[in-house]
């Protein structure tokens, strides 16, 4: 079973020419792509929603209180939050407000 953190490495190095220039920083509540802007960095984005075109970025939050996993922070709707995966075989998903993004 891969843990949320591995899978969360994984996916920057799908998408990010070195892990090593990666790092998380907090969302505020904010989109991913602003907050890392902010920081002089670019968000590590995967996918296309193709409703609105909009990348999906990664972010990741603490769900349900069992530790970090990976989800996506998405214009417009899902902009100030991190939806992950939850519940085992439910296929649910929460909207965590508090949340980081990865930034390169």
């Amino acid at each position: 079973m891969i843990r949320p953190i591995a899978l969360a490495l994984l996916l920057a190095t799908l998408t990010t020419p070195s892990v090593a220039a990666t790092s998380w920083v907090p969302g505020n509540g904010r989109p991913c792509d602003q907050v890392c802007q902010g920081a002089g960095r670019k968000p590590v984005q995967t996918g296309v929603y193709l409703p609105n075109r909009q990348m999906f970025n990664i972010c990741a939050a603490n769900t349900a209180g069992e530790g970090l996993r990976p989800g996506f922070n998405l214009r417009p709707n899902w902009s100030n939050v991190c939806v992950t995966a939850w519940g085992p075989g439910t296929g649910q998903a929460r909207s965590e407000r508090q949340y980081e993004c990865l930034c390169e």
